[in-house]
């Protein structure tokens, strides 16, 4: 899994997500993270793999973590 255990930044993942032509927010970013957190749930994932840090970002946790 690519960056695991590494706090992504909001504006990066703002960056990465949308072309030029659309205007993403960062309150539809926390929409989107929260419906695949939920899914992820629904999936029945042992434990929460998105993680927000405050004021950082989101971090992806694997199994070692």
């Amino acid at each position: 899994m690519l960056h695991k255990g590494e706090v992504i930044s909001t504006e990066r993942l703002l960056n990465h997500t949308s072309d030029s032509s659309a205007d993403l927010f960062p309150d539809s970013l926390k929409y989107h993270i929260h419906s695949i957190k939920k899914k992820l749930l629904n999936a029945q994932c042992d434990k929460e793999l998105i993680r927000n840090v405050r004021g950082m970002g989101y971090k992806i946790e694997g199994d070692n973590d």
